[in-house]
């Protein structure tokens, strides 16, 4: 049967088997954060899948202008780089830090950041591309100020005698500081207890920017079902995976919480 995507859905089972249950080219915006492999001590769940086979199954999915932001660690980072080139680009990479990283190993500086590698379709054209910066943008002060160094360039033009900033919005940086799970506020860890929760304004904020009111997320991997919860606050449809009735559960829970209208099948 052919899952509709006009509703959020929730699915307990192995993406990578059921994923043909999604009608081609129906996905805008994929929010993946995939296992890392480096609980699979603790966690059974946490076994990393092959990149080469989730990035096919991705560009099935995706509309011509969809977008893929995909979080890994710096060990893992290089691996997604090239099982995505196949069929994708990548447009920039997110760093993430995380204020309450633990030391893992002795002999290495402590885990602090993460990374989101946003990919979009080969051969998509710029101007296609979603990026509503201005919809995360923090807001600041208008300004109108002197350019003392005329000869830098600036986005491949020459400099303007004055820099006029009407709105006051400030561009979005490529480094981000959003509370990893030891450091989340009592409120948003008591309703998702995983070991690798996102912070939820992370997960809005980067469907704010890739994707518009309307389109349809899909987060193959859900976890505690953070990018279905944030997907539904900003207006997208969406729907999910994962393999553990536990954490399906506990997406519900969340959802209805948050929205009390019954919302899933």
């Amino acid at each position: 049967m052919t899952v509709s995507s006009q509703n959020p859905i929730l699915h307990r089972g192995d993406f990578l088997r059921e994923w043909q249950s999604i009608e081609d080219s129906s996905i805008d915006l994929v929010i993946c954060d995939p296992p890392y492999g480096e609980l699979r001590r603790v966690h059974e769940w946490d076994q990393k899948p092959d990149f080469s086979v989730v990035s096919w199954i991705l560009s099935q999915l995706l509309v011509p202008t969809g977008q893929i932001a995909i979080f890994s660690s710096s060990k893992m980072l290089t691996e997604v780089e090239l099982a995505f080139s196949t069929y994708f680009e990548r447009r920039f990479i997110q760093v993430w830090h995380k204020p309450s990283a633990q030391v893992l190993h002795k002999d290495r500086p402590k885990p602090d950041v993460e990374f989101v590698s946003v990919f979009h379709r080969k051969g998509c054209k710029k101007a296609l591309r979603v990026f509503n910066w201005e919809d995360i943008a923090e807001q600041g002060e208008p300004y109108s100020r002197e350019n003392k160094n005329l000869q830098q360039t600036s986005l491949h033009t020459e400099k303007r005698a004055i820099d006029v900033n009407v709105t006051g919005l400030r561009h979005p940086s490529s480094i981000v500081y959003h509370p990893n799970r030891p450091a989340m506020s009592s409120a948003e860890k008591a309703n998702a207890k995983h070991p690798t929760q996102k912070s939820l304004r992370h997960i809005m904020n980067l469907i704010r920017l890739l994707s518009n009111e309307g389109d349809t997320v899909l987060d193959p991997f859900m976890g505690s079902g953070t990018a279905i919860l944030a997907a539904i606050l900003t207006g997208r449809r969406a729907f999910g995976w994962d393999i553990l009735e536990d954490f399906v559960a506990m997406t519900k829970e969340r959802i209805e919480k948050k929205t009390a209208q019954g919302i899933l099948v």
